[in-house]
């Protein structure tokens, strides 16, 4: 039985490196939009960059401006509308433009093991 996304307001996705794995929430309330665009193309994987505080790679969903934000929080994922980019931010910080605040790691001191062109592999729980 198929679940009506826009009802729930936090899912779990399983994030996966070849070193470890975490769990992150994406939170439905604040960008649904964003959010279910994502889920709907899980699972899927991505070659890692490196941008000064962050990790990202690039996914299959083109959405707009949502719960935008100039500031992110140690562990936030957000989407990066412009580079259609999936994001892990590794501390507080303040991204170069704005991005759509979608949800958090757990263990987000983890993610500073990822290096440039790593694999992560986006899977719903």
């Amino acid at each position: 039985m198929k679940e009506k996304i826009s009802r729930l307001s936090k899912i779990e996705i399983r994030i996966i490196h070849e070193k470890f794995e975490s769990v992150g929430v994406l939170n439905f309330r604040d960008a649904p939009i964003t959010c279910t665009a994502i889920l709907e193309i899980l699972p899927l994987e991505g070659s890692t960059n490196m941008w000064m505080d962050g990790i990202y790679f690039g996914i299959p969903i083109d959405v707009g401006e949502e719960n935008q934000s100039l500031s992110v929080e140690e562990g936030d994922i957000a989407y990066y509308p412009p580079m259609r980019a999936f994001c892990i931010f590794l501390c507080r910080s303040r991204p170069i433009d704005t991005v759509n605040l979608i949800g958090s790691v757990e263990n987000p001191c983890l993610f500073k093991h990822v290096n440039e062109k790593d694999t992560i592999r986006l899977e719903r729980i």
